[in-house]
């Protein structure tokens, strides 16, 4: 009798260690769940590559970007950087890494600004007769016959194109151009103000002149000065 028992006990206990194995190994099948797709970012605008820390290289106290040339100004436009240089030099580089032999446009001074608009590139000297020269693709340029108006020497000290036009400043001068070639002055005064650069924003050319005084335009024709009090002690540069 004690031995039925005995195997009736064992037989129950290994179907409970059985149960209790099954239990252990059995793992539910989670449904399968669909993950969202990512969805695609949108095209960036193209931007014109800066051309900021460029011309801004220095070897010594000389801006350099090769050869032994000092460059003067830099452009962006057509997939090409273009310079301009002393001595007449100018050079062009499409990446603003590698860059061609420089080469000097004859009967030139020293070249001082350049700006790119309406397809091409527009470049000033810096002495009279202000010469000006053209280039499409910044490598092949053009000496204009047209000089910018100037007075008694004086010399330019920038050109952008800045709302449609080409509009280049001057020791107490400043004149437009709808095509880069032909120039007509639209301001000019005495030596006391001499605007260094301008730039265009909220329907304005702006420049400063000096002495506090800044001189403003809607259309670059008619100007208008107004000294502020809080650039009395700022030089006459505006960016």
């Amino acid at each position: 009798m004690k031995t039925r028992i005995f195997c009736i006990m064992t037989l129950c206990a290994g179907l409970l260690v059985g149960c209790d194995k099954e239990e252990e190994e059995y793992e539910p099948v989670k449904p399968p769940v669909e993950q969202p797709e990512t969805p695609e970012e949108p095209e960036k605008p193209t931007v014109p590559p800066s051309t900021d820390d460029i011309i801004n290289f220095k070897i010594g106290d000389t801006d350099m970007i090769v050869g032994t040339n000092t460059w003067n100004g830099i452009a962006y436009g057509n997939e090409r950087y273009a310079v301009v240089g002393d001595s007449g030099y100018v050079n062009s580089s499409v990446d603003g890494v590698t860059w061609e032999t420089p080469k000097a446009i004859a009967g030139a001074n020293d070249w001082l600004s350049v700006a790119f608009g309406k397809g091409k590139f527009v470049a000033i000297d810096w002495y009279a007769p202000c010469n000006v020269m053209t280039s499409t693709d910044g490598i092949n340029w053009t000496k204009q016959s047209n000089k910018l108006p100037h007075i008694d020497n004086r010399h330019y000290n920038a050109i952008r194109f800045c709302n449609g036009i080409f509009i280049a400043v001057s020791v107490a001068q400043i004149s437009t151009s709808t095509n880069g070639i032909t120039w007509t002055r639209r301001w000019q005064n005495s030596y006391v103000y001499d605007p260094q650069d301008i730039t265009y924003g909220d329907g304005k050319y702006v420049t400063g002149v000096g002495g506090g005084y800044v001189l403003t335009s809607s259309d670059g024709i008619t100007w208008a000065m107004k000294q502020h009090q809080c650039l009395l002690h700022l030089w006459n540069s505006i960016w």
